[in-house]
């Protein structure tokens, strides 16, 4: 494990902080709020599962592409910890949260389209916010891979992202953080490892 610098992000893109350092925001706001369970949408290989699962109780994911699915299930069949979803995000999502202890959950929301075998179903992020808000509103969102948009808004891969009426958002070096209130973010600490 390496300590990583929240308020100084190594970029590999634009508007995209090396992977680690996204995981280690993950675990910082998961720490920093006290979310213990976390809900992943697009699991990939499932390195952010890896890195992250030690720093939280239960880690659901979804993934659409059958390659990084089946990878995945491999990969983590022994951690009865760790939950994989096969399908899209926006036709799964309200299974995953009827699965999902109650209350407050961390949601990294990463189902977009990154080329080569990655699965291609549109615009995932704005039909997971509406699912979040309806069911689950008191949590935390982080959504991965945004940039500032025209005057007030933000976009991600797929799509300019709708934040639900009476949330707040924080654009934190490439991912936006939403919620309803509650969750302070200060300058980030750079005391977490990951």
């Amino acid at each position: 494990m390496t300590l990583r610098d929240l308020n100084n992000p190594v970029f590999v893109a634009e508007f995209s902080p090396e992977a680690e350092w996204k995981r280690t925001l993950l675990i910082a706001c998961g720490r920093r709020f006290g979310l213990t369970n976390l809900v992943e949408t697009g699991t990939c290989w499932g390195d952010t599962v890896a890195s992250v699962r030690p720093f939280f109780e239960q880690v659901y994911s979804i993934e659409l592409s059958p390659k990084f699915y089946e990878s995945a299930k491999n990969r983590f069949e022994n951690d009865q910890h760790v939950h994989l979803y096969f399908g899209s995000s926006r036709l799964t999502l309200e299974s995953v949260l009827k699965d999902a202890p109650a209350g407050s959950l961390l949601f990294w929301l990463d189902a977009h389209v990154t080329g080569g075998p990655s699965a291609d179903d549109g615009d995932q992020v704005n039909p997971e916010l509406y699912i979040i808000q309806r069911d689950r509103p008191e949590s935390l969102v982080l959504i991965d891979d945004v940039r500032p948009h025209g005057l007030t808004g933000y976009i991600a891969p797929d799509g300019p992202i709708t934040i639900p009426n009476g949330w707040t958002a924080k654009f934190l070096s490439g991912v936006l953080a939403l919620h309803t209130g509650g969750y302070d973010f200060p300058e980030l600490s750079s005391s977490v490892y990951a």
